[in-house]
C-alpha cells in the first residue's frame, strides 16, 4: 500500500510540475521518458524481473529520473537497475551450482540447510524499487525546483549508496565463504544479515565509485569535492545499511523484546515500527544522501 501512495504522490508531483513549472523543452523530456519508461518497464515485467506494483514504482521513478534530469538522471538510474539485475543473475548462475553440491547423497540436512544460498530470482516489488530510489527522485525533485547543486550531489549520493550496498550484498554471498558481523565480528555464514566480508566490501566501494564515475561522466561535472562526497557518502551507506541490518534483522529485535505470540496493540505496532530489508535500504540510502548534504 506505501509504494502505490508513493507512486500516486510522485505521479501527481510530476503531472503538476508539467502542467505548472516545464517549459517546452522539459516537458518533452517528460513525455519522452514516459513512453521510453513505459517501454522498459513492459520489457522488465515480462522478463519476470518487477511485480506489477515494482512495474509502476520503476514507470514514476524512471520518469522523474529523466524527465526532471534528463540523460544524466537516466543513466543513472538505468546502470542502477540493470548493474542490480545483472549481478543478480550471476549470483543465481552461482546458485544452481551450489545447490548441486549441496544436493549429494548422504549429506546432512543441517549441513544443506547451512551450506545452500538464497536465490535472488524473485520479482522486485513496489516497495523494492522505492526503498532504493526514494531518496534519488525526492532529490532530483529538488533539483529541478531550485537547480542547487548540493541536491544533485544528495540525489547521487542516495543511489551510490543503493548501488554500493547491492553490489556488496551480492559479491559477498557469491565469493566469500564466511562473514563477520559488523557488530561483533563473529563468523557467520555469507548471506547473513549484517555481515561484512572483504569481497563484499570492496564490491560495495567498487559500487559507490561506479556511480561517482558514471556521473561526471554524464554531467561532465568536474567539481572534485563533490565527487569525493559522493563516494565516501555512498559507500558509508552501504557500511550503515550492514549496521543497520545486524541491529534489526540479523539480532531479531522483535524477538527480543516480544514472546513469539505478539499479543497486544502495543506489542503489534512496536512490532511494525522494527525496519524490515526495505527499511534498512531506505534509511542507508537517506543516511547516505544527508551525510552528502553535510559533507558539501
Amino acid at each position: 500500500m506505501t509504494d502505490r501512495l508513493l507512486d500516486y504522490l510522485f505521479g501527481f508531483l510530476l503531472i503538476v510540475l508539467f502542467v505548472v513549472i516545464a517549459d517546452s523543452s522539459e516537458r518533452i523530456w517528460m513525455v519522452a521518458a514516459l513512453g521510453l519508461g513505459t517501454v522498459g518497464v513492459l520489457y522488465t515485467f515480462l522478463n519476470n524481473s518487477l511485480t506489477i506494483d515494482g512495474a509502476g514504482a520503476a514507470l514514476v521513478t524512471g520518469v522523474a529520473a529523466m524527465g526532471l534530469w534528463a540523460w544524466t538522471g537516466a543513466g543513472l538510474l538505468l546502470f542502477f537497475f540493470f548493474s542490480s539485475y545483472a549481478l543478480a543473475q550471476w549470483l543465481t548462475g552461482s546458485d544452481r551450482k551450489k545447490k548441486t553440491e549441496t544436493d549429494q547423497p548422504g549429506m546432512p540436512e543441517s549441513d544443506k540447510a547451512e551450506k545452500a544460498p538464497a536465490v535472488a530470482t524473485e520479482r522486485r516489488t513496489g516497495m523494492q524499487v522505492w526503498a532504493n530510489a526514494f531518496w534519488f527522485v525526492f532529490f532530483v525533485f529538488v533539483f529541478f525546483l531550485i537547480n542547487e547543486q548540493w541536491a544533485a550531489v544528495a540525489a547521487v549520493a542516495a543511489l551510490a549508496a543503493a548501488t554500493s550496498d547491492t553490489w556488496s550484498s551480492v559479491a559477498g554471498e557469491r565469493l566469500a565463504p564466511q562473514a563477520k558481523m559488523i557488530t561483533t565480528f563473529r563468523t557467520v555464514p555469507a548471506g547473513t544479515d549484517g555481515a561484512v566480508s572483504y569481497p563484499g566490501t570492496l564490491a560495495g566501494f567498487a559500487g559507490a565509485l561506479a556511480v561517482t564515475v558514471l556521473f561526471l561522466v554524464l554531467s561532465f561535472n568536474l567539481d572534485i569535492r563533490a565527487l569525493w562526497v559522493i563516494l565516501l557518502s555512498g559507500f558509508s551507506g552501504c557500511i550503515a545499511d550492514s549496521y543497520l541490518g545486524a541491529i534489526f534483522q540479523a539480532h531479531n529485535m522483535p524477538g527480543r523484546w516480544f514472546d513469539d505470540s505478539g499479543k497486544g496493540a502495543f506489542s503489534r505496532v512496536i512490532r511494525k515500527c522494527i525496519p524490515d530489508n526495505n527499511g534498512v535500504n531506505f534509511l542507508s540510502s537517506g543516511f547516505a544522501a544527508f551525510l552528502a548534504l553535510m559533507l558539501y
